[in-house]
Protein backbone atom coordinates (compact mmCIF):
# COMPACT_ATOMS: atom_id res chain seq x y z
CA UNK A 1 0.00 0.00 0.00
CA UNK A 2 1.27 3.46 -1.16
CA UNK A 3 2.05 5.48 1.81
CA UNK A 4 1.74 9.35 1.82
CA UNK A 5 4.83 11.42 2.71
CA UNK A 6 4.85 13.99 5.15
CA UNK A 7 5.39 16.67 2.94
CA UNK A 8 1.56 15.19 1.41
CA UNK A 9 0.04 15.10 3.99
CA UNK A 10 0.45 18.52 4.96
CA UNK A 11 -0.49 19.84 1.46
CA UNK A 12 -3.89 17.38 2.06
CA UNK A 13 -4.63 18.61 5.02
CA UNK A 14 -3.95 22.43 4.81
CA UNK A 15 -6.45 22.17 1.80
CA UNK A 16 -8.87 20.42 3.99
CA UNK A 17 -8.51 23.03 6.82
CA UNK A 18 -8.35 26.05 4.16
CA UNK A 19 -12.07 24.79 2.90
CA UNK A 20 -14.03 24.00 5.81
CA UNK A 21 -12.74 26.77 7.67
CA UNK A 22 -13.13 30.32 7.74
CA UNK A 23 -9.49 31.41 7.68
CA UNK A 24 -6.68 29.74 10.12
CA UNK A 25 -7.47 32.19 12.76
CA UNK A 26 -11.11 31.49 12.74
CA UNK A 27 -11.06 28.02 12.36
CA UNK A 28 -8.84 27.50 15.57
CA UNK A 29 -11.18 29.80 17.71
CA UNK A 30 -13.57 27.69 16.83
CA UNK A 31 -12.37 24.07 17.02
CA UNK A 32 -10.03 25.25 19.68
CA UNK A 33 -11.35 22.58 22.43
CA UNK A 34 -11.18 19.83 20.45
CA UNK A 35 -7.85 20.45 18.91
CA UNK A 36 -6.74 21.13 22.69
CA UNK A 37 -8.50 17.28 23.23
CA UNK A 38 -6.40 15.65 20.33
CA UNK A 39 -2.85 17.76 20.82
CA UNK A 40 -2.55 17.48 24.39
CA UNK A 41 -2.66 13.28 24.69
CA UNK A 42 0.14 13.44 22.31
CA UNK A 43 2.84 15.40 23.96
CA UNK A 44 2.74 11.54 26.55
CA UNK A 45 3.36 9.99 23.37
CA UNK A 46 6.32 7.51 23.01
CA UNK A 47 7.20 9.08 19.67
CA UNK A 48 9.86 12.14 19.90
CA UNK A 49 8.71 13.48 16.67
CA UNK A 50 4.68 13.14 17.46
CA UNK A 51 5.53 14.92 20.69
CA UNK A 52 7.43 17.98 18.33
CA UNK A 53 4.53 18.27 16.25
CA UNK A 54 2.51 18.31 18.91
CA UNK A 55 4.62 21.24 20.67
CA UNK A 56 4.67 22.82 17.35
CA UNK A 57 0.70 22.72 17.03
CA UNK A 58 0.52 24.46 20.17
CA UNK A 59 2.84 26.89 19.41
CA UNK A 60 0.87 27.77 16.39
CA UNK A 61 -2.29 28.16 18.27
CA UNK A 62 -0.67 30.62 20.71
CA UNK A 63 1.23 32.74 18.25
CA UNK A 64 -2.47 32.35 15.74
CA UNK A 65 -4.80 33.44 18.79
CA UNK A 66 -2.50 34.83 21.22
CA UNK A 67 -4.20 37.73 23.00
CA UNK A 68 -7.53 35.47 22.41
CA UNK A 69 -6.31 33.01 24.71
CA UNK A 70 -8.04 33.52 27.88
CA UNK A 71 -5.90 32.08 30.78
CA UNK A 72 -7.97 28.89 31.69
CA UNK A 73 -6.77 28.24 27.93
CA UNK A 74 -3.49 29.13 28.58
CA UNK A 75 -3.30 27.10 31.94
CA UNK A 76 -4.22 23.95 29.90
CA UNK A 77 -1.60 24.21 27.71
CA UNK A 78 1.07 25.20 29.95
CA UNK A 79 0.49 22.10 32.13
CA UNK A 80 0.05 19.83 29.02
CA UNK A 81 3.60 21.13 27.84
CA UNK A 82 5.54 21.51 31.21
CA UNK A 83 4.43 17.74 31.99
CA UNK A 84 5.61 16.19 28.82
CA UNK A 85 9.47 18.43 29.37
CA UNK A 86 10.11 16.37 32.22
CA UNK A 87 12.97 13.50 31.18
CA UNK A 88 15.44 13.11 28.97
CA UNK A 89 16.66 15.02 26.34
CA UNK A 90 15.53 13.61 22.51
CA UNK A 91 15.11 15.42 18.77
CA UNK A 92 12.79 17.82 18.87
CA UNK A 93 12.52 18.78 22.61
CA UNK A 94 13.37 22.38 21.96
CA UNK A 95 9.97 22.39 20.59
CA UNK A 96 8.11 21.84 23.93
CA UNK A 97 10.51 25.06 25.24
CA UNK A 98 9.62 27.16 21.88
CA UNK A 99 5.59 26.20 22.59
CA UNK A 100 6.33 27.65 26.03
CA UNK A 101 7.93 30.70 25.50
CA UNK A 102 5.19 31.66 23.02
CA UNK A 103 2.25 30.99 25.69
CA UNK A 104 4.58 32.94 28.32
CA UNK A 105 4.32 36.17 26.46
CA UNK A 106 1.09 37.45 27.80
CA UNK A 107 -0.57 41.02 27.60
CA UNK A 108 0.12 43.16 30.03
CA UNK A 109 -3.37 43.13 31.50
CA UNK A 110 -3.37 39.23 31.74
CA UNK A 111 -1.08 36.99 34.02
CA UNK A 112 -1.22 33.34 34.98
CA UNK A 113 -2.63 32.56 37.97
CA UNK A 114 -0.69 32.07 41.41
CA UNK A 115 -1.23 28.10 41.25
CA UNK A 116 0.20 27.84 37.84
CA UNK A 117 3.49 30.39 38.51
CA UNK A 118 3.69 27.78 41.86
CA UNK A 119 4.39 24.42 39.93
Amino acid sequence: MHQRSEDENTEIWSEVWSETTPGMEGGLRLYLKEIMDLVCPLLQSQSWQTKAQAARAMETIAEKLEEKLNNEQREVMLNALLESLRGRTWDGKERLLLAVSRLCKLRNDQALSAEMLDK
